[in-house]
Protein backbone atom coordinates (compact mmCIF):
# COMPACT_ATOMS: atom_id res chain seq x y z
CA UNK A 1 0.00 0.00 0.00
CA UNK A 2 1.19 3.04 -1.19
CA UNK A 3 1.77 6.12 2.37
CA UNK A 4 1.34 9.78 1.09
CA UNK A 5 4.95 10.04 1.97
CA UNK A 6 5.73 7.50 -0.40
CA UNK A 7 5.32 9.93 -3.42
CA UNK A 8 6.78 13.05 -5.00
CA UNK A 9 3.54 15.47 -5.59
CA UNK A 10 4.31 18.28 -7.35
CA UNK A 11 2.68 21.19 -9.21
CA UNK A 12 4.70 23.48 -10.56
CA UNK A 13 4.31 26.96 -13.37
CA UNK A 14 5.86 26.71 -16.37
CA UNK A 15 4.73 29.03 -19.30
CA UNK A 16 1.97 28.09 -21.62
CA UNK A 17 4.74 28.13 -24.55
CA UNK A 18 6.22 25.28 -23.49
CA UNK A 19 5.09 21.63 -24.54
CA UNK A 20 6.22 18.31 -24.48
CA UNK A 21 7.84 16.69 -21.02
CA UNK A 22 9.94 17.20 -18.31
CA UNK A 23 12.63 15.32 -16.76
CA UNK A 24 12.34 14.71 -13.37
CA UNK A 25 15.63 13.40 -11.07
CA UNK A 26 15.07 12.95 -7.21
CA UNK A 27 18.05 12.37 -5.11
CA UNK A 28 17.48 10.82 -2.00
CA UNK A 29 18.73 8.23 0.65
CA UNK A 30 21.99 7.57 -2.11
CA UNK A 31 19.49 6.63 -4.59
CA UNK A 32 18.24 8.35 -8.34
CA UNK A 33 14.44 7.59 -8.95
CA UNK A 34 13.83 9.26 -12.82
CA UNK A 35 11.35 9.79 -15.07
CA UNK A 36 9.44 12.02 -17.50
CA UNK A 37 5.84 14.11 -17.02
CA UNK A 38 3.71 15.70 -19.32
CA UNK A 39 4.38 19.59 -19.91
CA UNK A 40 0.13 20.78 -19.60
CA UNK A 41 0.29 24.07 -22.18
CA UNK A 42 -3.00 24.82 -21.73
CA UNK A 43 -2.84 25.40 -18.35
CA UNK A 44 0.46 26.27 -17.89
CA UNK A 45 2.13 23.51 -15.22
CA UNK A 46 3.43 20.21 -14.65
CA UNK A 47 1.77 18.26 -12.19
CA UNK A 48 2.55 14.93 -11.05
CA UNK A 49 2.05 12.14 -8.31
CA UNK A 50 4.91 9.73 -8.89
CA UNK A 51 5.58 6.79 -6.20
CA UNK A 52 9.20 6.60 -5.21
CA UNK A 53 10.87 4.08 -3.03
CA UNK A 54 10.30 3.45 0.65
CA UNK A 55 13.87 4.48 1.28
CA UNK A 56 13.85 7.69 -0.20
CA UNK A 57 10.55 8.66 1.81
CA UNK A 58 11.57 7.45 4.96
CA UNK A 59 14.60 10.33 4.66
CA UNK A 60 11.84 12.83 4.58
CA UNK A 61 13.55 15.21 2.42
CA UNK A 62 16.20 15.13 -1.14
CA UNK A 63 16.92 16.63 -3.86
CA UNK A 64 14.56 17.17 -7.04
CA UNK A 65 15.64 18.22 -10.80
CA UNK A 66 13.63 19.28 -13.03
CA UNK A 67 14.64 19.76 -16.09
CA UNK A 68 12.70 21.34 -19.63
CA UNK A 69 14.94 20.40 -22.78
CA UNK A 70 13.13 23.44 -24.41
CA UNK A 71 11.02 24.11 -27.75
CA UNK A 72 10.65 26.58 -30.92
CA UNK A 73 9.32 28.95 -28.18
CA UNK A 74 10.63 28.40 -25.03
CA UNK A 75 14.43 27.68 -24.01
CA UNK A 76 15.40 24.90 -21.98
CA UNK A 77 15.88 25.40 -17.78
CA UNK A 78 16.73 23.35 -15.43
CA UNK A 79 15.32 24.17 -11.82
CA UNK A 80 16.66 21.66 -8.85
CA UNK A 81 15.07 22.24 -4.87
CA UNK A 82 15.09 20.57 -1.88
CA UNK A 83 11.70 18.45 -1.92
CA UNK A 84 10.37 17.79 1.89
CA UNK A 85 7.80 16.41 3.39
CA UNK A 86 4.85 19.06 4.52
CA UNK A 87 4.51 22.84 3.65
CA UNK A 88 7.45 25.08 3.74
CA UNK A 89 5.40 27.79 5.40
CA UNK A 90 7.44 30.92 3.61
CA UNK A 91 6.60 34.28 4.56
CA UNK A 92 7.55 35.93 1.40
CA UNK A 93 6.92 39.53 3.28
CA UNK A 94 9.29 38.51 5.90
CA UNK A 95 11.84 37.46 3.48
CA UNK A 96 11.85 40.94 1.68
CA UNK A 97 11.48 43.40 4.58
CA UNK A 98 14.45 41.35 6.08
CA UNK A 99 16.76 42.18 2.99
CA UNK A 100 15.38 45.53 2.42
CA UNK A 101 17.93 47.66 4.38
Amino acid sequence: MLRDRDALDVLAPITKRASGQVEVDFNAAGRHTRFTAPVDAQEGYVRFRQPIPREQADMGTGIMTLTYPGNDHTRGQEVRLRAARGRAGLDPMAWSSAFAG
